[in-house]
């Protein structure tokens, strides 16, 4: 992997036309001591805000009316002397001049609304609270009324193309940022002509995601060609969704063709009021093994909430937390803040980001270049253009409180590097998966499969006969797992299949309730009870290396949290993969992470508590020390040395060839700990 900055940051400058004395109170050797104090190894600096005004002298757009001065050449000027690399943003899909001069040049949907407020469901999430389309509040009772710019129109892509390039002869920088688009909801003239002229139907939300994603691919790659005509090691990230994850069953739609238009990728992801923390997580677990060369940085902010909001500064345990986080899973780290229009940075902010860092900073020798280790694939269950499903966030979460190493996976990915193959709930598999699956099976690969099932298993003497007919089920796992034996509820539809005895056993059985649950029919407050009389039906099935379970226990989870569910996951795991990679017994708060250096395995833990305190967003405030925790690592080859890292200090451990298992105990774990396995 090629050498990139670990502790980055994004200083944001929108800033409207209404304020004055832009940049007054700027002092380059200020500015340039307070990031280099703070450990900063980079920073993105504004060329140009989605306000659409430049921070230059540019010759082709409009400079900050209230800005007397080169601010961004001062910036890097002062950032080149203090050895800090500074690359350079640029708002792509927002722009307020180019808008109010040229409405014609915006996206507009088949309704025609082109403002942040107005687009809905189209290209983002449809519970995106910036994204509604009754109202044009956008960060949760802030107004903004921001207009998305259409780059498949000839004349606003050839102004930013030139723009573009004013910069890269300007100012030769290192890297290139552009950000917010959202070309997927754009069915202007432009767009539905392209589209017509390509079989796509214009008025077709679908069909407009899709010339959307197609649109986006294409201008990343022209930029990126741009950019490389002035400097070919240049950095280029388009902030469009690219590490976005599919199972690349159409490679026209996936989201990989965004990819190929990056030399890194940024996961931006505030896990507050956008997203929750899992939303980093999952897809760094895909993008890590699918783009292992490419440097992925997780981008964060020090706000409280999102962007922008001023005043606010994020708990240091949060913060930690991140940043931390970020180096469990081999990602750099960017910190979003927003510069004070007189052209200050806030110094109590940058003490804080500076604790964080010089903590970063002492991990880092043992983070850089290494390489994730997994013992488990887990099928995505989203076509491309589809998003990520509960599915796959339910696998995300059981599997990380087990401790277990895995990765998303998707039509292209090597089964043969897993133990163990999981199909969560829902996963749809073409001809070619599923050849490869059986494949897999016949070597000696095992699956775990739950819910629906895309894979014919009859030939392991399981027939699925298709969906049951009650929304609520009841299993009784019979000894299976250590549950105490009584009826558990499955609150999502299952499935009913029948087992060939010769070929599989039957691990656990479902009952059903004494009647659907419906406005005629109903008893007591929730759902019905189980039928004590009813027929047990085959609830999990064991065949060889393979195990199928007749309920989508992953969006189970996800949805409700319930334990019985996870614990049955863990059962069948259990039976399937004996060999798990560590062995220890942790809260399901923390979590573990497994990666290969030079010549050592470089074990993370991390413990925060991720708390629902306020409405609208995940709050951590505290990390829960863990003490005396006893570990079992599986190695090949006797360890020559247990050590915690960075601070060096041997740990006594035993290994048993027997098993290949060395074992350690670490007295506390306080939020981030890392012990290096030297081999």
């Amino acid at each position: 992997m090629k050498q990139y900055p670990f502790r980055q940051m994004h200083i944001d400058f929108h800033t409207s036309g209404l304020i004055e004395r832009i940049g007054e109170k700027f002092d380059p050797d200020t500015f340039a001591r307070t990031l280099v104090d703070a450990k900063v190894q980079a920073v993105n600096l504004f060329a140009k805000c989605h306000h659409g005004y430049f921070y230059y002298d540019t010759a082709i757009g409009v400079r900050h009316p209230h800005l007397a001065f080169d601010l961004l050449g001062a910036q890097i000027d002062a950032c080149n002397k203090a050895g800090i690399r500074a690359n350079i943003y640029y708002s792509v899909g927002i722009d307020e001049v180019q808008s109010t001069a040229h409405p014609d040049w915006t996206v507009r949907t088949v309704e025609g609304y082109c403002t942040m407020g107005e687009i809905s469901g189209k290209g983002m999430a449809a519970g995106n609270p910036l994204m509604d389309k009754d109202r044009t509040v956008a960060y949760g009772g802030s107004i903004s009324f921001w207009k998305f710019m259409c780059i498949n129109n000839p004349d606003y892509r050839a102004r930013v193309l030139a723009e573009v390039q004013e910069i890269l002869e300007r100012f030769h920088p290192p890297g290139l940022w552009l950000d917010i688009y959202n070309q997927s909801a754009c069915a202007c003239e432009t767009c539905a002509a392209d589209m017509r002229q390509a079989g796509m139907d214009p008025t077709d939300d679908g069909e407009i995601y899709a010339h959307g994603r197609l649109v986006e691919a294409r201008f990343f790659r022209e930029v990126l060609e741009l950019a490389r005509r002035y400097n070919p090691d240049i950095e280029v990230y388009n902030n469009g969704l690219a590490q976005k994850a599919d199972l690349v069953d159409d490679e026209r739609f996936s989201a990989k063709t965004k990819v190929t238009g990056n030399t890194v990728i940024d996961i931006e992801s505030l896990p507050s009021f956008l997203w929750s923390y899992n939303h980093y997580t999952t897809a760094v677990q895909y993008m890590n093994r699918k783009y292992e060369d490419v440097p992925i940085t997780m981008m964060s902010g020090r706000f409280h909430r999102i962007w922008g909001d001023f005043g606010t500064l994020k708990n240091i345990e949060a913060m930690q937390y991140e940043c931390y986080r970020a180096l469990c899973y081999g990602s750099r780290v960017s910190l979003g803040d927003q510069m004070h229009p007189n052209g200050t940075l806030e110094p109590a902010i940058y003490a804080q980001i500076g604790q964080v860092f010089a903590d970063v900073e002492q991990k880092e020798p043992w983070c850089e270049g290494s390489r994730k280790v997994s013992e488990i694939g887990v099928f995505l269950s989203n076509r491309a253009l589809e998003g990520i499903r509960t599915s796959t966030e339910g696998a995300l979460r059981v599997l990380t409180e087990l401790g277990y190493q895995f990765d998303f996976i998707d039509y292209e990915s090597d089964l043969s590097m897993y133990a163990t193959i999981i199909l969560p709930d829902d996963v749809p598999l073409n001809d070619a998966a599923r050849n490869r699956l059986r494949l897999y099976l016949e070597g000696g690969g095992a699956v775990l499969i739950t819910g629906k099932s895309d894979l014919d298993l009859s030939e392991y003497g399981i027939n699925i006969q298709g969906p049951s007919e009650y929304s609520v089920r009841y299993f009784m796992p019979q000894g299976f797992s250590d549950l105490p034996p009584m009826d558990y509820a499955t609150y999502l539809p299952g499935f009913l299949f029948t087992v060939d005895p010769d070929k599989a056993a039957v691990l656990a059985v479902a009952r059903d309730p004494y009647f659907e649950r419906s406005q005629q029919h109903f008893s007591s407050h929730f759902q019905t009870p189980v039928n004590d009389s009813a027929i047990p039906q085959p609830f999990i099935a064991h065949s060889g290396n393979l195990i199928y379970i007749a309920a989508p226990l992953f969006s189970d989870y996800e949805q409700h949290g319930v334990r019985a569910h996870r614990k049955i996951i863990e059962a069948s795991l259990e039976l399937l993969h004996p060999c798990k990679l560590v062995r220890c017994k942790l809260p399901t708060t923390a979590a573990i992470t497994l990666r290969r250096g030079e010549g050592s395995l470089i074990m993370h833990v991390l413990n925060y508590i991720i708390q629902n305190k306020c409405l609208d967003m995940e709050i951590i405030e505290e990390s829960f020390p863990l003490n005396d925790t006893r570990f079992s690592v599986h190695v090949h080859g006797s360890p020559k040395e247990v050590r915690l890292v960075p601070e060096m200090q041997k740990l006594d451990f035993t290994y048993n060839p027997s098993d290949g298992y060395v074992s350690f105990s670490v007295d506390l774990i306080d939020g981030h700990r890392m012990v290096e396995i030297v081999l």
